[in-house]
């Protein structure tokens, strides 16, 4: 009995291990994009098969794949205006499908804090010295919204 076994990166592979048994059947292959904020994001599956999402949501590569075939999918090229960070994550194999997560954060540049009337409003750069400055400025700690 095979896995369903998907290469996320070179180095991971994921095991289905719900008596899943392969069939040689064609699978579509998708991506449930998360928090694209800027434009241009390239995503890639082998050497050809190219995806250039341009909102968050479930996204598919045109070419099928084999459902005991692996995956390879990469960020070919990170979304700008923002500038942002997109990492491919996990990777869940569906009854005709298979869905790769893939995640795109804003780094922070810059926090202004305003007092409580409103006034007053300092800002502070990444290399301040502020003690909760530092978790703040982690966007994986915090999530700010606008």
């Amino acid at each position: 009995r095979k896995a369903f076994c998907i290469f996320v990166t070179a180095s991971a592979c994921l095991g289905h291990g719900r008596g899943f048994e392969p069939t040689n059947k064609k699978l579509k292959l998708f991506v449930e994009l998360q928090g694209l904020e800027g434009s241009g994001l390239i995503l890639k599956h082998g050497k050809k098969d190219v995806l250039e999402p341009t909102a968050d949501g479930r996204h598919r590569f045109k070419k099928k794949i084999k459902d005991d075939a692996s995956v390879q999918v990469q960020v070919a090229r990170q979304p700008a205006f923002p500038d942002q960070t997109c990492s491919v994550g996990a990777v869940v194999p569906e009854k005709k499908s298979a869905v790769v997560s893939v995640t795109c954060r804003t780094p922070v540049r810059h926090v202004v804090i305003l007092g409580i009337d409103g006034m007053g409003g300092r800002q502070f750069l990444p290399n301040a010295d502020v003690p909760f400055l530092k978790e703040l400025m982690d966007a994986s700690a915090f999530t700010l919204a606008a």
